[in-house]
Parts: C-alpha cells; structure tokens; sequence
C-alpha cells in the first residue's frame, strides 16, 4: 500500500480569494488576471501558469499541484470561456494562454 499525498492546495476555494468571475463580456479581464496571478504566487505555484516548463519527467507533485490551478481556473471563468478554452490532457499554462489569447482577441470589440 503506497502513500497517497494530497495537496494542501487542493482545499482551497478559489472564491476566497478570487472575489469575481472572468466573463466573456466583461471589461474585468485585468483585474481577474492580476489576482489571479498573485493568488498563484502566494502559494508558490506561478510557474503552472507563467510558462515556466514543467519537471522533465513530470514528478507527482506537479502533476498535482498544475490540476489545482487547472481547477482554479476552471471556478473563476465563466462557462462562456470554458466552452472554447478546455481540451483534453491540457495544463494549467495551456488553459491559461487560451483563456488570455480569446480575451486579447475580444479587446476593442464593442458589446
């Protein structure tokens, strides 16, 4: 029987610590991304989201760690933004760029 480490990250609500959601429509896009950011920080998991490479191989631990930030992500968008930035197998950085990718696309569009 092997011993099964849960992150401490795991248990943390996004929304404490996040106040607002990143809508498609919305002009928060900054906001959201700054906090985000520092949140990420705080924990000392920027490197999920900043595009620093991951392990080579990929440890547990980051495997771990780049799921709560994926999820982390995944609870402060909206479903908007979840319909076209989630794919299969993807990291944390990779739901990122999509996510700042389709907000840069949407800048200077009138709604």
């Amino acid at each position: 029987m092997s011993d099964v480490v849960i992150s401490p990250y795991a248990a943390i609500s996004v929304k404490s610590h996040i106040p607002m959601t990143l809508e498609l429509r919305s002009s928060n896009d900054t906001k959201w991304s700054s906090i985000f950011e520092a949140m990420s920080s705080k924990f000392g998991l920027l490197r999920n989201i900043n595009g620093t490479p991951p392990p080579n191989p990929v440890d547990a631990a980051w495997a771990q760690n780049n799921c709560c930030v994926r999820t982390w992500l995944y609870s402060s968008v909206s479903d908007s933004f979840l319909d076209f930035a989630m794919a299969p197998d993807q990291t944390a950085r990779e739901l990122w760029v999509a996510i700042e990718k389709h907000v840069q696309a949407n800048k200077g569009r009138s709604i």
